[in-house]
């Protein structure tokens, strides 16, 4: 019974980290985005790193 639970955590632990990890994703291509409409280029951005 115990070995259920920890398995059904588990199982729940990691969709929520892959969705969360999807949704972070999702939002950098949204910004990016936004950045390139407003003008600004991906040189910009590799030249302050």
């Amino acid at each position: 019974m115990e070995n259920e639970t920890y398995k059904k955590l588990y199982y729940h632990a990691f969709n929520r980290l892959t969705d969360l990890t999807k949704e972070i994703e999702r939002t950098q291509r949204e910004l990016e985005e936004m950045y390139l409409e407003a003008g600004g280029s991906t040189e910009d951005k590799a030249a302050k790193a």
